[in-house]
């Protein structure tokens, strides 16, 4: 992996901002982000587009010189200038959000009891996974943990049940909960 990355950062010449980006395209954008983006459209029958890759533009933005693209200490006021009469400035100056999932949402929406009932039915092998609790003594201790550590330990024991109890990973989680 080392000698792929330093492959991919070109060794000592050229520009570092440019060789650093260019290892992003290479391995964060085509290993991470662009296969989830194929991943998740697929899965919902979509198909995405991805316009500001278009090798033309991807080709001019790496002959901008590195120093241009940081310029004021920001990332992106290239395209910031560039989108100032297409996007109003609502949208331009607005701070960066991600695409998190909405656990607390889904906790508020009955998660927690469904996560209960996973892992209070848990098999025989596994009753000691989580602190060795059942009942309302596991129910007081979700209640707890935050929603993202109750969320993380659903997922463990959907895992679990997918890959060590064979259950079908289709098969929804209420269903799930009364195998």
């Amino acid at each position: 992996p080392e000698q792929l990355l330093a492959d991919a950062l070109g060794g000592e010449s050229g520009d570092p901002i440019s060789r650093m980006l260019l290892a992003d395209v290479k391995f964060y954008l085509t290993d991470d982000l662009l296969l989830l983006l194929d991943k998740m459209t697929m899965a919902a029958s979509l198909e995405g587009r991805v316009p500001l890759l278009d090798h033309r533009l991807v080709e001019w933005a790496f002959r901008i010189p590195g120093t241009a693209k940081l310029a004021g200490g920001r990332g992106k006021d290239l395209l910031r200038a560039w989108l100032k009469d297409l996007v109003p400035d609502t949208v331009l100056k607005r701070k960066k959000a991600g695409f998190g999932a909405p656990i607390d949402a889904w906790m508020r929406e009955g998660l927690v009891d469904t996560t209960w009932r996973l892992l209070s039915r848990r098999p025989p092998s596994r009753q000691d996974f989580f602190w060795g609790l059942r009942g309302d003594g596991l129910r007081v201790r979700l209640a707890a943990l935050t929603p993202q550590r109750v969320f993380l330990l659903l997922c463990l024991e959907v895992w679990a049940r997918v890959t060590l109890d064979h259950v079908d990973p289709h098969v929804d989680l209420a269903t799930m909960a009364n195998l």
